[in-house]
């Protein structure tokens, strides 16, 4: 006798109800801790089994493997995206620089000399952002032999 396309949909769920619901009275009833682990274990079997099935009816790895790999759903704005890291990378050296100053591990004309460089060089950065701003470029090739620190900056520091 065949069965209706939904029959078998809801079968699953109730069996996959039922099979939680069950797994948490005797995770709860179940005293001794290696009884607990076996009847967890062995209940999980019938919880996943409608996750599988219906993961595989339904082709869901296939549809879900299609949105990964989408090519309308990669990061855009590359060239923007590299500058705020060196930015977000800048700050964090100003964070470390002012935590050398109060421990008093470098000397005060260093510290001085690297703040200065590093408020330039985030000067620089944000000077840059506009010209990114909006402008949807391929991922960069290693083919040209240049990386795209180089050509948006002087690299992290």
């Amino acid at each position: 006798m065949a069965s209706r396309p939904g029959f078998d949909l809801v079968v699953l769920g109730f069996l996959f109800v039922a099979a939680v619901v069950i797994d948490g009275v005797v995770l709860f009833i179940v005293e001794p801790a290696g009884t607990r682990l076996f009847f967890g274990l062995l209940l999980l079997l019938p919880i996943m089994w409608p996750v599988v099935w219906m993961t595989r009816q339904f082709g869901l790895i296939g549809k879900v493997t299609e949105i990964v790999t989408d090519p309308s759903r990669r990061r855009q704005f590359l060239k923007l995206r590299s500058i705020t890291v060196q930015i977000l990378e800048d700050i964090k050296r100003l964070n470390w620089l002012a935590v050398d100053a109060k421990r008093g591990l470098r000397k005060d004309e260093d510290i001085a000399a690297d703040l200065k460089a590093v408020k330039r060089r985030l000067h620089e950065l944000v000077d840059q952002m506009p010209a990114a701003a909006g402008v949807s470029e391929p991922e960069p090739d290693d083919s040209s032999g240049e990386s795209s620190e180089s050509r948006v900056g002087t690299g992290s520091t």
